[in-house]
This record gives structure tokens, sequence and C-alpha cells, in this order.
């Protein structure tokens, strides 16, 4: 349904009517309106047909009923689903109408497409053309759009739906449009909460001087979330991620490999606070040398943009000392006399395993013979 104020009175309403053309829509269906040069679009998805139509109707034009549709997207499949996000610019060469939406594909077909009316007045078929920005197999939902005319960028957050809900980022060059396949950037995140969704952001357009604020909603935790970025250089550098690390354990001195993302420049690798001396392999490994007054507790990795801490402990094993010997109380004898010496050997049972100590008892210097009960006991 559609309605408008009349006679330049935000009050004064007339009667709603029903997009001419608009037919067979299901309660699943969604719209979206937009205003650019002197018309009025609105976008809607059709998930009977599988399109993704878009109406014009010139803003002067008396008659609510004199729309223009045309097909923005029918790839011929399931191109039509229930999420759009438009934004529109004026006297641009790189576009008029911007549309980010959702299909119903799945597995390496287009599942969050950039639909672009690169001419006005945007009501024939020819002058759309789509983007994929995700594949069925990203699992992302719900995008939206926000376009940066300062530095020519186009800036898309999704709320990506699979194992751990997150919002994700992605950006291209408004005049020449090319999104990186994959996950983009999690730009909101938490491991102890799974059901982050709903990006949402302004309908102004955006730059250096405005910045770009995005929030989103806990469905679990009902809390609301934020990312903001100041555009004065591009997206802000992301911090490290550990994922895992091995062995688990170890005494000092003991190498540990750390395996996770964006270790590049990593400028320390700590055991549980205590400094440790390390080298990056790469900018997904790194080697530490576990330190010599380690205690077990957490792993962290600290870069230029920031820290990461492990999910899990480290856990320190005592170093090993040598066994201690000890023959008894000091003794004085006359030779040819003889004297008992009752001898103990302690050991801390490390490494474990075996954690076990061999014993071979010997004459090591001195006048006299020595004669052992038993040369392996302790």
């Amino acid at each position: 349904m559609l309605n408008h104020s009349r006679n330049g009175n935000d009050a004064d309403w007339g009667a709603p009517y029903a997009l001419p053309g608009a037919s067979s829509v299901s309660s699943d269906d969604i719209s979206s309106m937009i205003s650019f040069g002197d018309r009025v679009g609105v976008m809607w998805s059709n998930q009977s047909t599988k399109i993704m139509y878009f109406a014009v109707h010139q803003a002067t034009d008396a008659n609510d009923l004199n729309w223009q549709i045309t097909n923005a997207y029918n790839p011929g499949g399931s191109g039509a689903d229930d999420h759009i996000n438009l934004k529109a610019l004026q006297n641009d060469s790189a576009g008029v109408v911007f549309a980010v939406t959702k299909t119903s594909f799945s597995g390496t077909d287009p599942l969050i497409n950039l639909l672009v009316c690169r001419t006005f007045p945007c009501t024939s078929a020819s002058q759309w053309q789509a983007h994929m920005i995700y594949t069925g197999r990203d699992d992302d939902t719900r995008p939206i759009l926000e376009i940066d005319t300062n530095s020519r960028k186009l800036h898309v957050f999704t709320a990506n739906t699979g194992s751990a809900g997150e919002i994700a980022y992605k950006s291209t060059s408004l005049d020449n449009i090319q999104f990186a396949s994959g996950n983009g950037e999690l730009i909101i995140k938490n491991s102890g909460d799974l059901k982050i969704n709903n990006p949402t952001s302004t309908k102004q357009h955006v730059n250096s001087a405005t910045g770009v604020l995005v929030a989103a909603s806990s469905q679990t935790t009902f809390y609301y979330y934020h990312y903001y970025n100041s555009l004065t250089g591009g997206p802000p550098p992301s911090p490290p991620v550990i994922n895992s690390f091995s062995p688990t354990s170890g005494a000092a001195g003991s190498q540990v490999t750390i395996t996770g993302s964006r270790f590049t420049g990593a400028s320390a690798v700590t055991f549980n606070g205590v400094a440790a001396s390390f080298v990056v392999d790469s900018s997904t490994q790194i080697r530490a040398t576990v330190p010599a007054n380690a205690t077990s507790g957490p792993i962290r990795v600290t870069t230029p943009q920031g820290s990461a801490t492990s999910a899990t402990n480290f856990t320190v094993i005592p170093a090993n000392q040598a066994p201690s010997v000890n023959a008894g109380a000091d003794q004085t004898v006359n030779l040819p006399n003889t004297v008992l010496l009752a001898a103990t050997v302690s050991d801390d049972g490390l490494p474990n395993p075996p954690g076990t100590v061999t014993l071979q008892w010997s004459k090591v210097s001195g006048p006299g013979n020595v004669t052992f009960g038993s040369p392996t006991a302790a």
C-alpha cells in the first residue's frame, strides 16, 4: 500500500492505495521507497515470481496511479527474498539508485546483491546491473548500504548467521564495483553472544566528516552493539585472533605454536602476563618460547591493531630438577673399622611421563673398600 501527504501539509494525508501492477505478493515480501531527482521509486520483492521489481512515479504527476514498473533483478531463478535497503545519488556518473537485496539462492549462487540503476529514470531492466556481494554459502542476511561520496566508496554491512551471529562488512569502489569473495570483515562479534543480528545505520550519505555508525542487537542477551568507522583512511584495522595453540602445556623454555589470524607486526606475546620471546612465521602463525617465570594462564598476542587472548589456558609444567642424593650424616671411621651409611635419593617426578629415576651407587674416591647392600636401591 502507498500513501502521501497533500498540499504541502504533512498533517494532511489521502487514502492509501495499492501500487498498480504489484500483485501476487505475500506477507513475507518486502518493499522500500526512495526519492531521486524528481521521481519517487518503490522496490519490492515477489517471491512467487522470484523477481525484484522497481516502480517509478514522477513527483509532480497528480495521478497517483501513474507508475512505470520494470524488473530490477530477474535472474531466472530465486532472485527475490525479504530484505532491501535503498540509496540514491544525484547527478553522479556511478549511478542513480543503489539497492542491496537478498535472494533465495543457495550454494555458490548470489545470496546478497548490489543492484545499481546506472541511468535515469530507472524504468527499464537494461538500466539495472547486479553485483554479487555474498554467495549462499556465506550465510549473510539483512544487508544495509552506506555511500561515501568523498572517497567514492560503497560500504555494505550484513548479519552473518553462520555458527556465530556476527556483523560483517565489505566495501568497494563506487566507480569500479567489485566485491571480494568470502565472509568480509567481522566488525561486531562476541564469542559469548551468538545471536547478534539486525544491523542498522543512517539514511544520509557518509564521509570523513560524519564517519559511519552501525548498530546491531542481540536476540539472546538483548544488548545493543555498535561499530564506528571514521572513514578517514578506510576501515579501521582489526585486532589479531587466536584460534588455537599447541602444545597446550609445557615447561619453561619449551616452544608453543600459536595459530590464528592478523599476527603481522606482532609486538608482544605473553603467557599469563609474562613476556615471552617469539617469532612471527606468518600472519597466521607465531612460535613463542615459554618464559622462565611463567605461570599457567591465557596466552595473549598484541599487534599495533589490538590484542587477542586465548579462550583456554596454557598449563606451565614445572622444570625438571636433578635428583637429590643424601648419603646421611658425616661420620669418622678409623680403618680397618667399618661404618654403615643409610643413603636416600629424592626426585621431583618430572618429566611426567615417565616420572621415574634410576640409581647406580659407586665409590668415587677414598681409602678402603665399600660394600653396597643394593647398588641400584634408593
